[in-house]
């Protein structure tokens, strides 16, 4: 416990979740270690980590791995009278009770505990969850992969409500002994009053005692008579001095918002007539100043001998900050707290609402649009996140300008406009007519978004993509209409910045097929099933300078799969790290056996791909490192391949990288060469053993004059700075005369042999020659001399 703060202060939050590593995530967030102002700018200054920093919100963290232990803890906290505020529930958590069941039994033993049910399957609608719990506030749904700052805002939003629900149900139990007290002091009195009014008048001091030392207002109402008394409290609690206001009901009645007085006659009229123990609600009542105060106003009725009333007696307590206070705690709970824009939760509600009138009215279409920024990324990590913020603040004010009441074309509100966290925002768009109509819209967000923002100083330009889903008849849920707007907005990234598509039905299968490649190659990885391949690289006269390593997938029921059916699948989901490092591994250790059972290979080098996501990362040197010691490998014998682009990313970082690199002996080569964009101030300085020039330059030589010009310059290049060249795709006798007339030092491709398993590989190596040292280049950095491979 933090020094200074008490127990009731302290925000106890429990995790249940059959995950160890989401426990540990949790605490990453809500309960970070102390923060060290150096070690924190040294971090950002070397690894550019720009995330949001988890709340300073002070919380007390306590785990459960299943629901069973959760329950027995909860009861715990209750017994120890240490209750928990919030608990985070994951759906899922085999073998035990899944999250419904868990909450079901928690709020059996603790209805109060407000609940966040964290989810990444679809195992229950919103309708069964309503109709399992009911309509109840004290549940929310967070979706995986978790958003830091949501986290940390439900864990502040929903603790705090907590809190102020606990402290107001303690200030409720006091009034109520206060009210109960007061209640019966004035029935008391009032009967004293009509029994011995003319005889006792020390009873009705009694009574003007009490009200004096009361701070609420209290009134006293004579339905014979028709008049009420106020006291002066209740005549100051409005605004009025004594003589501002008279005795007629009507100084009551008249001052209740137009909203409230219904119910307030409704509940006066069960009172009376006996339905109700008590007079009590919540009503508006107008102050002088012209703005309305929220007032708890609590009574009694006192009947005659024939069981008629005849007067009634109360009070009226100001309760207007404790419903600012929740009205505040409502908001947040459906609005961003950046941006005041509606969040997830408000949406899904928004957009469920939506569903249910497409379903009654067929012809009442809607749209759902998904924007990302395009530029947001480089404005934030280049400006910092005080004008990202600013940035995210301005272009959500013109998104909530862009609508318009009274459109031409579609139908909005300000609650259509939604942040779901970073620079992702929805556009509701309702009453659709023509999908024609929807573009038009995207166009004007287009162009509202290109406008130049002006933020301390700083002019910034932004374009935004957008993916549309128009709704039918066939959505039943939010979750699939956002998914549709979400692969759509996909769709646009790809095709490039500041594009627009409309959701069609392929898009779906695409990503399901993505998917399900994805999750098999992820099995894959774990049931062996991938596979390393051989191709070599021979001089002019056909022998072996190198061999380079390719993964294959042999996959169960597809058979033998070639890279370009899964690796683009692998780049987008980081699988392609751990399969870079499995291949590395792979084709190293198998190297090493070759090498010590052919001795004539003995100095064989492999080429391994490199990824782009597995050359960023801080520790790839080391991982290199670790490899080749573990392969038992030379340095001299890893030849490295990253492509053009990789290279030219970030040039002065790829440098210094590629410079450790060759300290250790690794050689590296760039791959794909001519494809991307080079900066020959960083090319020249790049210690590169040799260029790899793309196979669709070299393939189309005889049919285009460019081609074979950009392979004679890529050489010349290539030679002016002592490094070799590489012609891949050498795929025919015709093509491998052609490339080595132009120059090209060595060569790769199906006329000298196809990729090889690593059995007919070994067989290939008992019967080719090894290039002699004469016969190789091997380039060496400016100023060294040349050494035989």
């Amino acid at each position: 416990m933090e020094s200074g703060m008490t127990a009731a202060e302290q925000r106890r939050i429990l995790i249940v979740d059959d995950n160890p590593a989401i426990h540990d995530d949790f605490r990453k967030i809500l309960a970070p270690p102390k923060s060290n102002d150096e070690l924190d700018a040294l971090e950002s200054s070397l690894f550019g980590d720009s995330r949001p920093k988890p709340s300073a919100e002070t919380y007390v963290l306590e785990s459960a791995y299943q629901g069973q232990e959760a329950l027995e803890m909860v009861r715990r906290s209750i017994e120890e009278s240490n209750r928990y505020a919030l608990a985070f529930v994951d759906m899922r958590m085999p073998p035990g009770w899944d999250g419904m069941e868990t909450i079901e039994k928690i709020w059996q033993v603790d209805p109060d505990i407000q609940i966040v049910l964290c989810t990444a399957y679809s195992d229950y609608s919103w309708d069964e969850i309503n109709r399992r719990f009911g309509s109840a506030d004290r549940l929310l749904i967070l979706k995986k992969p978790y958003d830091t700052i949501e986290v940390c805002q439900l864990a502040s939003a929903l603790s705090k409500k907590w809190h102020l629900a606990r402290h107001a149900h303690l200030k409720l139990n006091q009034l109520k002994g206060m009210v109960a007290e007061q209640t019966r002091q004035l029935q008391k009195t009032n009967e004293e009053l009509l029994l011995e009014v003319r005889r006792h008048a020390e009873a009705e001091n009694r009574y003007r005692l009490a009200e004096t030392g009361a701070n609420d207002g209290l009134w006293d109402w004579d339905l014979v008579e028709g008049s009420v008394y106020f006291s002066p409290r209740w005549k100051d609690m409005l605004g009025y001095a004594e003589d501002q206001i008279g005795s007629s009901p009507d100084e009551w009645f008249n001052r209740v918002h137009p909203e409230d007085i219904a119910a307030l006659k409704t509940a006066c009229d069960e009172h009376f007539s006996g339905a109700s123990e008590q007079l009590r609600g919540e009503c508006r009542l107008l102050h002088q100043d012209g703005q309305y105060r929220w007032m708890l106003y609590r009574g009694v009725a006192i009947k005659d001998e024939q069981g008629r009333v005849v007067r009634a007696a109360g009070s009226f307590t100001d309760i207007t900050e404790r419903k600012m206070a929740e009205e505040q705690l409502r908001f947040e709970a459906l609005h961003d707290t950046l941006t005041g824009l509606a969040n997830r939760v408000k949406l899904s509600d928004r957009i469920g609402d939506a569903i249910c009138r497409l379903k009654r009215d067929p012809n009442r279409r809607f749209a759902v649009m998904f924007l990302d920024l395009d530029r947001f990324k480089v404005i934030n990590d280049s400006l910092g996140h005080l004008i990202g913020d600013k940035f995210l603040v301005e272009i959500a004010r013109r998104l909530s300008g862009f609508i318009r009441a009274g459109d031409e074309l579609v139908q909005t509100s300000r609650d259509d406009v939604a942040r779901l966290g970073g620079d992702e925002f929805v556009l509701v768009l309702d009453n659709v007519v023509r999908d024609t109509d929807v573009l038009h819209v995207a166009q004007r967000l287009h162009d509202a978004v290109a406008e130049p923002v002006v933020i301390d100083g700083h002019t910034l330009h932004s374009a935004v993509s957008i993916g549309i889903a128009i709704a039918h008849q066939g959505y039943n849920n939010v979750t699939e209409i956002l998914r549709d707007a979400d692969t759509a907005l996909y769709q646009a990234k790809a095709a490039g910045r500041s594009c627009t598509r409309i959701f069609d039905p392929d898009m779906h299968q695409k990503a399901m097929a993505q998917w399900r490649t994805e999750s098999e190659l992820r099995a894959a990885i774990d049931n062996q099933e991938l596979r390393v391949f051989y191709q070599p690289v021979v001089t002019s006269t056909g022998a072996l300078v190198s061999i380079e390593a390719l993964v294959r997938w042999q996959h169960p029921n597809r058979g033998l799969l070639d890279p370009d059916q899964f690796l683009p699948v692998a780049e987008e989901s980081d699988l392609i790290v751990r399969i870079g490092r499995w291949v590395a591994l792979e084709a190293c250790r198998q190297v090493r056996i070759w090498q010590t059972k052919f001795p004539r290979h003995k100095n064989l080098p492999v080429s391994v791909n490199t990824s782009s996501k597995q050359f960023a990362l801080p520790g790839f040197i080391d991982e290199i490192s670790q490899i080749l010691a573990r392969a038992g490998l030379a340095p001299q014998s890893l030849r490295l391949e990253i492509t053009e682009t990789v290279a030219m990313r970030d040039a002065h970082a790829t440098v210094q990288t590629l410079l450790r690199l060759r300290a250790m002996g690794v050689l590296i080569d760039v791959d794909d060469f001519g494809t991307g964009y080079s900066s020959l101030s960083y090319l020249h300085r790049m210690p590169i053993n040799a260029l790899k020039i793309d196979r669709s330059f070299v393939g189309s030589i005889f049919e285009d004059k460019v081609s074979a010009h950009i392979v004679q310059a890529i050489t010349l290049l290539a030679h002016s700075l002592q490094v070799d060249v590489v012609a891949e795709g050498v795929e025919t006798i015709p093509l491998f005369s052609a490339v080595r007339t132009m120059g090209c030092d060595y060569f790769q491709g199906y006329c000298i042999a196809r990729p090889m398993s690593a059995a007919d590989m070994e067989i290939y190596l008992g019967d080719v020659k090894a290039a002699d040292p004469a016969e190789i280049r091997r380039n060496s950095l400016p100023g060294e001399s040349s050494s035989a491979a």
